[in-house]
C-alpha cells in the first residue's frame, strides 16, 4: 500500500523540552525521556489522514471525477448533488419528463483501495426535489467510511426578464469512520541532559516498541452544506456557489491515546514520558473553521452543430483558509472539457491544481497536478458514465424513472 511521509509529533515532543528547569546548587541537570508516536511513515489508512476533507474529495460521481472534479454549475446527475447541493432539483428540470433518479457505482483509489460505492435516489415534484445518498469507503487496512447525506433543493428566485432561475440546496451529511485494527507505530524516545553551568545540552534520540500494538479509532460527523445555481448569466455560461462544510460538529473516540506521565526522581532529575493509554478518549467538538470552503464555477456551453455535437466546458476555483484567519488562502483550480455526439455518448478531460490526500491537524494544504479522462453513454432512460486516473476508477449507472 502507497505510504504518505509527515511529520512526527515535534509540537509535542518541544513542549516536553521546555519545561522549566529543576536547580540544585549552581549545576541543572534534566533528563527528560519522551515518547513520542513516531509517524517516519504513514500508510494511507492511518488515523493520520484527515478525515473530514479526505473521504469527500473522494468517488462520488464518474461524470464529474472525469473532469477533475470541476462541476460546481454542471449538472450531470443526480450525484453532482454531493458537489453543489443546488443540482439536484437542476437536473429533474433538464430532463423534465422524469420524477426521479436512481444511482449507483463502484470506483477504488489509493486511499480507499479496496472500494467505494456510492448509492442515491431521488424524487421530484412541483415545488423541488429531495434525495437520499449513502456512500461506503474502504481501504485494504480496514479504514471504513459510511456516509449518509440527505438532500432538498428546489426554486429559490423565478426566471425574469433579465435573469435565469436561481435554485439553491442544502445537504445534511453523516459521516461514520472505522478503524478496528489500527496498528501503532513505534515511539520515539529523547533523553535531554542539561547542565546549565557550562551552557550544555545533549539530546540523545533513538526508536523503541510501542507499549502497545494495535488501536482503533472511531469518528461521526454531521455536517451541513449550501449550494446555488444559476443558469444563463452570460450568454451560453452558467453559474454555481457552494459552501461546503458550513457548520459541522465532530464525535471521536481514540483507543489508545498519548498520556503524560511525570516522575520527579530528585530535586535535580525529573523523567517526562508520553505513553500509549490503554483507554478511550472521547472527543466532541464543533468542526475547525480551517474545513469550511467556498467554491465558485462556470460552465460555458456551446453547440458546434445542432443535436450532433455540444462542447461543455466547466471551470471552478475552490477556495481553502477564507473563514479562518490563521489559515493562508490557497485557491485551488478544477477544469474539463466534456464533448456530447449524438446526443448519446460523451468524451470527457479533466485537470486540477488541488491537494493530494491531506493528514490530520493539516494547516497547509500542498497542491498537485491531476488528470483524469473518461467518458459516458446515455440510452435512455439509462446513463452510463466512467472515469480513470493514476490509481483511479470509477463507473455510475443512473436510473431515471
Amino acid at each position: 500500500m502507497r505510504k504518505y511521509p509527515v511529520l512526527c509529533h515535534y509540537g509535542i515532543l518541544n513542549n516536553l523540552r521546555n519545561h522549566e528547569s529543576i536547580y540544585s546548587g549552581g549545576v541543572v541537570i534534566r533528563v527528560v525521556i519522551l515518547a513520542v508516536a513516531a509517524i517516519i511513515h504513514l500508510s494511507s489508512a492511518s488515523n493520520e489522514v484527515d478525515l473530514i476533507i479526505t473521504p469527500q474529495r473522494s468517488f462520488y460521481s464518474a461524470a464529474q471525477k472525469a473532469m477533475g472534479d470541476a462541476g460546481i454549475a454542471l449538472q450531470s446527475g443526480i450525484t453532482a448533488g454531493l458537489l453543489n447541493p443546488s443540482l439536484v432539483n437542476v437536473y429533474r428540470k433538464d430532463i423534465r419528463e422524469t420524477h426521479g433518479s436512481v444511482t449507483a457505482g463502484f470506483g477504488r483509489d489509493s486511499l480507499y483501495n479496496k472500494s467505494m460505492i456510492p448509492l442515491g435516489v431521488s424524487y421530484s415534484a412541483e415545488d423541488g426535489t429531495a434525495a437520499l445518498f449513502y456512500r461506503y469507503l474502504l481501504s485494504d487496512e480496514e479504514l471504513s467510511h459510511h456516509e449518509l447525506t440527505f438532500n432538498l433543493s428546489g426554486l429559490l428566485f423565478p426566471e425574469s426578464e433579465d435573469q435565469g432561475a436561481v435554485d439553491f440546496g442544502i445537504n445534511i451529511r453523516i459521516e461514520t469512520m472505522k478503524w478496528k485494527n489500527r496498528e501503532l507505530e513505534p515511539l520515539y524516545m529523547v533523553t535531554r541532559h542539561m547542565d546549565t553551568a557550562i551552557g550544555k545540552k545533549t539530546d540523545t534520540i533513538a526508536l523503541s516498541a510501542p507499549n502497545m500494538f494495535k488501536g482503533e479509532l472511531s469518528q461521526t460527523n454531521c455536517i451541513l452544506d449550501l449550494g446555488f445555481f444559476q443558469p444563463d448569466v452570460l450568454p451560453g455560461v452558467d453559474f454555481g456557489l457552494a459552501l461546503k462544510n458550513l457548520v459541522g460538529y465532530t464525535w471521536r473516540k481514540e483507543r489508545p491515546f498519548i498520556n503524560t506521565v511525570r516522575d520527579t526522581l530528585n530535586d535535580s532529575i525529573a523523567v517526562d514520558s508520553l505513553l500509549y493509554s490503554n483507554q478511550k478518549q472521547k472527543k466532541r467538538q464543533w468542526i475547525n473553521r480551517k474545513y469550511k470552503t467556498l467554491s465558485a464555477g462556470i460552465v460555458y456551453r456551446t453547440v458546434i452543430k445542432p443535436n450532433t455535437f455540444t462542447l461543455s466546458i466547466p471551470l471552478d476555483l475552490e477556495i481553502f483558509g477564507l473563514f479562518d484567519k490563521k489559515m493562508k488562502n490557497t485557491f485551488v483550480f478544477k477544469g474539463g472539457i466534456e464533448a456530447l455526439v449524438a446526443g448519446h455518448f460523451a468524451l470527457r478531460l479533466g485537470y486540477s491544481r488541488s491537494p493530494g490526500i491531506l493528514m490530520k491537524d493539516f494547516s497547509k494544504i500542498k497542491k498537485l497536478n491531476f488528470f483524469t479522462g473518461g467518458g459516458g453513454v446515455r440510452i435512455d432512460p439509462l446513463t452510463f458514465d466512467f472515469y480513470v486516473s493514476h490509481n483511479v476508477f470509477g463507473t455510475t449507472l443512473t436510473f431515471d424513472y
